[in-house]
């Protein structure tokens, strides 16, 4: 684990800004030259209140836990009591994320899929659900495929950016949306709506597009709308048989319905898909 510092890391540049004040810069380790993502999380709103840093505190723990080829490695977390923010040091993924990628070779994103559910599966295996998979959540490097921002979701109690509510609640399950109160029931929908989540962003990957209402602009009731519609979107006639049975398994409007990580790695989709 690394000791997060300004005498040890050296900004190289921005990679993304939210309106809420979350960054993610690259940063190099002074000493040899690795780079790592530096994100950093207010944990205070706009309007100066300060949010509970327990149960950042708490997920910091899990996180510096996982280690997986196909989940992104934190390697330091850090609270600036000062700048009140909570900072986590994370692996470098080159290739950026696979929002606004469009990939219609289906090898490729055969690839891409198996390595992301392999770290889906190994997260559920651990009883943690993701809670939010979504294309800007996949980051790839060459050829590799991980999930990143477990927990993330998690840390700020409210969502208090406009535009990041949209985002979020595009690749929310219907069930997540409709609501669930009962505790363990709601931990079993984590699992099965991260699958959505998944199956949402391939087949935005595959389209170049949000799969719902014309390939987004929705206003957010319209959205939620449309998700919790009866009918779940489904891959175009012209996609290949596998990935649309694929895709199907993954957008079934019944949470139980849905094929777990484990199974969809046993599809045909991702059995006879080539590693790129």
């Amino acid at each position: 684990m690394f000791q997060i510092s300004g005498d040890v890391f050296q900004t190289v540049g921005l990679i993304s800004r939210r309106h809420n004040r979350r960054t993610v810069h690259k940063v190099a380790h002074c000493p040899t030259g690795a780079l790592f993502a530096l994100k950093s999380i207010p944990l205070d709103d706009d309007g100066g209140r300060r949010f509970s840093a327990v149960q950042p505190r708490r997920e910091s723990v899990l996180l510096l836990d996982l280690d997986h080829a196909n989940v992104v490695r934190c390697h330091g977390v850090a609270e600036d009591r000062h700048g009140g923010e909570l900072k986590l040091l994370l692996e470098y993924m080159d290739g950026g994320s696979l929002a606004g990628k469009k990939i219609s070779d289906v090898g490729r994103l055969a690839s891409i899929a198996g390595q992301v559910l392999e770290g889906i599966a190994y997260l559920h295996g651990r009883w943690a659900p993701h809670w939010d998979v979504k294309p800007s959540n996949i980051l790839l490097a060459g050829h590799v495929a991980k999930i990143a921002d477990f927990g993330a979701s998690r840390y700020l109690r409210t969502i208090r950016d406009k535009s990041e509510f949209v985002d979020a609640v595009s690749y929310m399950s219907p069930e997540r949306i409709e609501g669930e109160s009962n505790v363990v029931v709601r931990d079993l929908y984590g699992f099965a709506s991260d699958i959505w989540g998944f199956g949402m962003s391939l087949l935005e990957a595959y389209l170049g597009e949000y799969p719902i209402g014309g390939g987004g602009g929705a206003d957010c009731s319209m959205l939620m709308a449309m998700i919790c519609g009866p009918e779940p979107p489904e891959a175009p006639a012209t996609a290949p048989a596998e990935f649309r049975d694929f895709i199907s398994c993954c957008l079934r409007r019944e949470p139980m319905a849905r094929w777990s990580a484990v199974e969809l790695l046993s599809h045909p989709f991702i059995l006879h898909g080539k590693r790129v």
